[in-house]
């Protein structure tokens, strides 16, 4: 599971932001990851890397120096064993040479039934104008966003969110309105971002929750630990394990800062590592 806001605003006289990016990873607290870090053999390319064997190297979330982002969230539901890992597909795409556009019709949507339920994020800041694409392969809802806010999380359908998704998009839009027209000032920012994303009020399995829940077979316990944004469902050992924010402004000056838990999670006292990647956009500053 993962949940993500984004906000995506080109002119400079509106927001001193071009990109605000914040992800929550859920996943298995002993699952093994390696740290925010180079991919190997693509220096330009930063990503945390799934090490669960079968799945090794995929990802959630990555991004490149020429400014290509993909993020991949999972649509809870029932799981074929049969089916390819989807972390794959970020890093596929970044790279690829190809716009989002032509990676999602050329080489997702022709294999979409080959994974499990998933929304594809795919973003490239190279140009002047920027182009935030979503495909999934459980619905028709496609959609290219030039401007403003996207919310996605698990639910099948991004105009159909869980409760948890469309609160936290609120609290989310609130935070960015209030620092987009201050001098950036990132500590701040993330300090905000942090703690949206790092609130654990439940709030109630909607109609939506139950019914992905019980395809997955999930219990009533597992679905309101799910119905937080930050999710802590100690008895399956499973929650929120790493938080990614991402800072771009109009210069193509970008900071990648991840927070993950320290493995093993205790969850009576959880321990933060922060991990830090900045550079300048490569291609942005060449135009």
């Amino acid at each position: 599971m993962c949940l993500l806001y984004v906000y995506v605003n080109d002119d400079p006289n509106e927001s001193n932001y071009r990109l605000i990016l914040a992800n929550n990873r859920d996943e298995y607290w002993d699952r093994p990851t390696k740290p925010l870090a180079h991919i190997c053999d693509h220096p330009n390319c930063f990503s945390s890397q799934d090490q669960q064997p079968g799945s090794e190297g995929g990802t959630w979330l990555a991004m490149s120096t020429d400014g290509k982002i993909g993020i991949l969230t999972n649509i809870l539901g029932h799981l074929s064993t049969d089916k390819q890992s989807r972390g794959n597909l970020v890093n596929d795409y970044l790279m690829s040479q190809q716009s989002g556009k032509d990676f999602i019709d050329q080489v997702v949507a022709p294999c979409k039934d080959r994974y499990n339920g998933f929304h594809l994020m795919l973003l490239d800041l190279s140009e002047e104008k920027s182009r935030f694409k979503h495909f999934s392969n459980k619905c028709d809802e496609e959609g290219l966003l030039d401007r403003g806010f996207f919310a996605v999380g698990n639910s099948i359908l991004p105009s159909k969110p869980w409760r948890k998704c469309r609160i936290g998009k609120e609290n989310f839009e609130s935070i960015v309105n209030k620092r987009m027209k201050e001098p950036c000032n990132n500590e701040e920012l993330v300090s905000d971002l942090h703690n949206l994303m790092s609130d654990p009020i439940r709030h109630g399995v909607d109609e939506l929750l139950q019914d992905q829940g019980q395809s997955a077979g999930k219990d009533e316990e597992t679905m309101s630990d799910l119905s937080a944004i930050f999710v802590n469902s100690r008895h399956t050992r499973y929650g929120t394990r790493t938080q990614s924010f991402i800072m771009v402004d109009h210069s193509g000056r970008c900071e990648f800062r991840q927070m993950c838990l320290e493995t093993p999670v205790d969850p009576d006292n959880f321990q933060w590592r922060t991990d830090v990647q900045h550079f300048n956009i490569d291609k942005l500053n060449k135009l």
